[in-house]
């Protein structure tokens, strides 16, 4: 793909999320591609860096590690995730990010990215959007921090990763997240009892179970009914034209709420 087409794509595309395909050519040329075995870390917290990470395939999250060895997941980085543009790297990230699975991923040096965006304003406009887009996934968390129960915040989690990670590309079936219910934990701010207690209840309602290490959504039409995340803030993060609402094949029960699922809109 050339610099050119690549653009007449991000122009085509205005404010939708990256795809994993894009981001090779983000910087104007091909860069090459990096890979990271499960475990292993892009960038540790306090660690110098002036650069921006793609991620092309593979999961990981960004974290923040507190004085007494405590961890805060801040975010799951999925494929098309821009990760550092935000920062500026001087002084040491606040965060590191580390890898759930093997990943594939991209560097970017800030200067050189930001150059191009000096000179095509769509790009700009992308890059931005997806600034925009990580602070309202870091403020919907909060809100369910702040006054959900752990049984929504487990769902409304779930939710938003099955309908993140549709965006990016196909699922296969049963869909799986490689999360331990220590992740989850530090990503909602419960206890590992509490995620414990709300598997099991996922796990007899036929919702999501583990499978090996991997939490597998078994009914992504329950666990839509069950979450209570805006069907509009779902769209929102996909971008416009990209997604379209499916309604669960399932009838809820008794009092329970529609709650469409996001499913690809086939190209």
């Amino acid at each position: 793909m050339t610099a050119d087409i690549a653009m007449s794509s991000f122009q085509k595309k205005e404010s939708t999320p990256f795809s994993p395909d894009e981001l090779p050519m983000l910087a104007g040329r091909p860069v090459p591609l990096k890979h990271l075995s499960a475990g292993e870390e892009l960038f540790a917290p306090g660690a110098r860096t002036d650069d921006i990470y793609g991620i092309v395939s593979g999961w990981a999250y960004s974290y923040r590690l507190f004085e007494d060895g405590r961890r805060q997941i801040n975010a799951i980085e999925l494929p098309g995730s821009l990760i550092g543009v935000a920062s500026s790297g001087r002084d040491g990230a606040a965060v590191g990010c580390a890898t759930l699975t093997p990943v594939v991923y991209c560097v970017y040096p800030r200067a050189v990215l930001f150059g191009r965006v000096m000179s095509e304003p769509a790009l700009g406009l992308r890059i931005v959007s997806e600034v925009v887009r990580q602070e309202v996934l870091i403020r919907e968390r909060l809100s369910d921090v702040a006054r959900r129960p752990a049984r929504e915040r487990i769902a409304n989690f779930l939710h938003e990763l099955y309908c993140r990670r549709r965006i990016s590309g196909p699922l296969d079936r049963p869909f799986s997240i490689p999360l331990t219910q220590s992740h989850i934990a530090d990503a909602l701010g419960l206890t590992p009892i509490h995620v414990s207690r709300t598997l099991r209840e996922f796990k007899r309602d036929r919702i999501a179970t583990y499978v090996g290490h991997d939490l597998q959504i078994i009914d992504p039409g329950k666990l839509a009914r069950i979450s209570t995340l805006d069907l509009g803030y779902t769209r929102w993060l996909a971008g416009s034209g990209q997604v379209t609402p499916v309604e669960p094949a399932a009838p809820p029960p008794h009092g329970a709420s529609m709650r469409p699922v996001l499913e690809a809109r086939p190209g």
